[in-house]
């Protein structure tokens, strides 16, 4: 005996027990034909429900070594919606995080991420990108210290200043507008500061060194006549 099979959607197989991929989802009617050696022939028609499989998307930040690399996933699937996701980095078997959003602070070189999503209707799918993450410039600042009502200088003691393209100076994380390498500040009451400067290398990777200074009241001076 032999067999044909109508897919619904143009195409015919002629093997006992066909695998078939579908190029949309949809609602088809399967028709198979079983013909005897005596020329009878059996058919039965069943309807059969294609489901859309979820279209893995995701965009990551610029990955810098030593800095946080974020992850969105923006997968989408027709008629259903996205309900599981499991993030993993390399070939490791374990996910490192489960959220519509991950990360994770990389060192330099080249990491390929996956993501794998499960949606309402039961369809799964997966995809991966290799992301490539650059060095970080170092970072390193000078300070001279002084007493209240004084000038305070910082100085930007960066290595390799000609990898650097920009520079950004914070005063208890309030950007200042001096962006120069040398940064002149007065401050006006006695207490504790966080000084931070932020330098960017020429592949726009940031880097950031922070610092605590402690600026002292001047001492009371009475005269007495």
């Amino acid at each position: 005996q032999s067999y044909l099979w109508d897919f619904g959607d143009g195409f015919q197989s002629t093997v006992f027990a066909p695998n078939y991929t579908y190029a949309s989802s949809g609602l088809y009617q399967v028709t198979q034909q079983v013909i005897a050696d005596n020329g009878c022939v059996r058919t039965e028609t069943e309807q059969v429900e294609v489901l859309d499989i979820p279209t893995i998307n995701f965009q990551n930040t610029t990955g810098c070594a030593g800095n946080l690399l974020e992850l969105t996933d923006e997968s989408v699937v027709d008629r259903a919606d996205i309900v599981q996701r499991y993030w993993y980095l390399d070939e490791a078997m374990n996910p490192f995080d489960s959220g519509i959003s991950a990360s994770f602070t990389p060192e330099q070189g080249t990491y390929e991420v996956t993501l794998s999503v499960l949606a309402t209707n039961g369809c799964s799918s997966e995809g991966f990108r290799s992301i490539h993450v650059d060095e970080s410039p170092e970072a390193a600042l000078d300070i001279a210290n002084t007493c209240n009502g004084e000038i305070w200088t910082f100085t930007d003691e960066s290595p390799n200043p000609s990898r650097l393209i920009d520079r950004a100076w914070y005063i208890n994380g309030i950007v200042q507008e001096n962006t120069s390498k040398e940064f002149i500040h007065l401050f006006d009451s006695p207490g504790t500061y966080t000084v931070a400067l932020e330098v960017t290398g020429v592949n726009f990777c940031p880097t950031t060194v922070i610092s605590e200074v402690e600026v002292l009241g001047l001492p009371d001076v009475r005269i007495q006549s």
